[in-house]
């Protein structure tokens, strides 16, 4: 089971599940309706008056990873989230989680501040648009950035001085989208 809408660009709830063919009589939909004693397939996707348009993009968005080239996208994507995980980690005077080898698209940066204001930190940030966990980890604070290709560097600095500011105590600047050039 797996979502599609952050690794391949298609809009929320978009995913998929496989089941050997043993285990399909066994699943069902936790949303019972008409479907519910059909074929496997319908069991899991006909479900009520869910939005399906999600689901119609899934075949253009898988051939346009594919035209671009899933090498390029990586390579794109590992180094924009070690320039951008390296920029908040400078920025703050902290360090991130992972070194180069071990990191994909994904990375942690230490705030400094104790694990206890890591719901707060996280809900301050969303509430200015931007969308970056602060996770707690014993009694520090992680942040998780993650990079694709419609993100640009400029964001990662945004989200670094929104940090800066809540590291402050002051109030952090709303989240500007299309500030930075996307390559």
């Amino acid at each position: 089971m797996a979502n599609l809408h952050k690794w391949a660009l298609v809009p929320a709830p978009a995913g998929f599940i496989y089941a050997a063919e043993k285990y399909r009589n066994k699943l069902y939909s936790p949303i019972v309706g008409h479907s519910h004693e059909g074929p496997y397939t319908e069991r899991l996707t006909i479900v009520g008056t869910m939005d399906y348009s999600p689901y119609l993009v899934i075949p253009d968005a898988l051939k346009m990873l594919k035209d671009i080239g899933m090498d390029k996208i990586w390579e794109h994507n590992h180094k924009l989230v070690m320039q951008g995980s390296g920029l908040i980690a400078s920025k703050l005077g902290t360090e991130c989680a992972t070194d180069d080898k071990h990191t994909g698209f994904m990375r942690a940066i230490r705030l400094n501040m104790g694990a206890e204001k890591a719901a707060e930190w996280t809900e301050a940030l969303l509430q200015n648009g931007f969308v970056a966990p602060v996770i707690p980890v014993g009694d520090q604070a992680w942040v998780r950035v993650s990079a694709q290709i419609y993100n640009n560097l400029d964001e990662y600095m945004q989200l670094a001085e929104a940090l800066e500011a809540l590291t402050k105590g002051q109030p952090i600047k709303p989240y500007q989208q299309g500030k930075g050039k996307t390559p």
